[in-house]
């Protein structure tokens, strides 16, 4: 709930000067992902691009590959979400979709 806040909070404020997108924290990552992978602490990442949205808000596509219910890597699929790093803040990640409705926004912002 305090994610989406913040979201709406940065939101709300307009766009600014395009800031440097975050450094890769896959920890925080895998973490977000956790009720979208059956094996999160498995999960391995490539092809990660962010595109600034907002002041500390940046919208971000990648792929991610992790172990399914049998123990065994399912192949890479696409993600979107957000990256956000508020000033002063920790970086959070916000997932939104995993598989062809990612595939679809990713490719429209031009992030695939």
């Amino acid at each position: 709930m305090k994610t989406f806040i913040s979201i709406l909070m940065l939101l709300a404020c307009g766009t600014a000067a395009a800031q440097p997108a975050p450094k890769l924290n896959e920890k925080l990552l895998r973490a977000a992902l956790e009720d979208s992978l059956k094996d999160a602490d498995s999960a391995k990442f490539k092809n990660i691009r962010y595109k600034p949205s907002e002041v500390g808000l940046w919208k971000m596509c990648g792929q991610v590959n992790a172990k399914n219910g049998y123990g065994a890597y399912s192949g890479f699929e696409r993600f979107i979400g957000f990256a956000i790093k508020n000033q002063g803040e920790s970086l959070q990640y916000l997932v939104l979709s995993i598989g062809e409705a990612a595939e679809s926004l990713c490719a429209k912002d031009g992030l695939n």
